[in-house]
């Protein structure tokens, strides 16, 4: 019974899991722009050595450019105009979100994004590919996750904003699935829903947005960050002043199944015949 599945505590100075670019080249930093003012920040997965896959949370809201940073460590070297030895940097020449993303019920948050011009493929900017098939894993399956945002909401570290490489188990339906739905506006979105298990100090935050969940070599979900927290993740209780937090014992993270998606990708990036 996944219910019965013990919570499995980690040492606070294991939580980061800083990781280099060589080990998930295909990762991408995302810097959203109105006009010349940085808005946000998300992560990315390069599909092709122009097309990055994301969250459609990230690019609506009139943004209206993305800079992909390929091969570096955090936003603060964009910022700070000192990128990462062999990393390159690439404006968006366009982008799309879903023409039916909802913010409201987190539905189809999906967008596809293209730079102006071609990524030179290297050991530490490189692509993965998009997993054509369904999703079929039984109880909770070992994904990798590698993301640029924070570790938790209310806690600054050093190591906060870097890239960080976790591994994620990860289910299909999502835990306590049955309540989300009761509590969803649009509860048969639900079913399309992978949900990472609660562990502490580990999983995905905000700046994690729009990255690529990795199982088995290829890439098959997008993060879209929807945060749900229990008062007991055994029994699914709901406390009417519970706070959800990144990487507490009681809250997981909201992936979007592309599967589904796969057509509509494809309209854009041509990964198919």
């Amino acid at each position: 019974d996944d219910l019965s599945l013990p919570f499995e505590p980690r040492a606070r100075q294991d939580a980061y899991n800083v990781s280099s670019p060589k080990e998930s080249p295909y990762s991408v930093l995302l810097l959203m722009f109105i006009d010349k003012t940085p808005q946000a920040s998300c992560t990315g997965t390069l599909l092709t050595d122009q097309w990055v896959l994301s969250a459609a949370h990230c690019v609506v809201d009139e943004i209206t450019v993305v800079a992909v940073y390929a091969g570096g460590n955090s936003i603060q070297e964009l910022i700070d105009k000192n990128p990462a030895k062999g990393s390159q940097t690439i404006k968006s020449s366009e982008f799309y979100p879903h023409p039916n993303y909802a913010e409201i019920g987190v539905r189809n948050d999906i967008s596809v994004i293209k730079t102006e011009k071609k990524f030179n493929l290297t050991d530490v900017v490189n692509t993965i590919k998009l997993s054509n098939m369904p999703w079929t894993y039984h109880s909770y399956f070992n994904c990798k996750f590698t993301g640029f945002g924070r570790v938790n909401i209310k806690e600054k570290a050093p190591d906060d904003n870097l890239r960080k490489t976790h591994l994620l188990l990860v289910k299909k339906p999502c835990l306590c699935s049955y309540r989300i739905k009761a509590n969803s506006r649009i509860p048969s979105v639900v079913k399309r829903w992978i949900c990472s298990k609660p562990k502490e100090d580990f999983g995905v935050c905000f700046g994690d947005s729009g990255g690529g969940l990795v199982c088995d070599g290829e890439v098959k979900v997008v993060a879209v960050v929807g945060l749900y927290g229990y008062d007991n993740t055994k029994t699914c209780e709901i406390s009417k002043f519970l706070k959800r937090e990144c990487g507490s014992a009681s809250t997981f993270s909201v992936f979007e199944d592309t599967c589904p998606h796969l057509e509509w990708i494809n309209s854009y990036v041509k990964l198919y015949n």
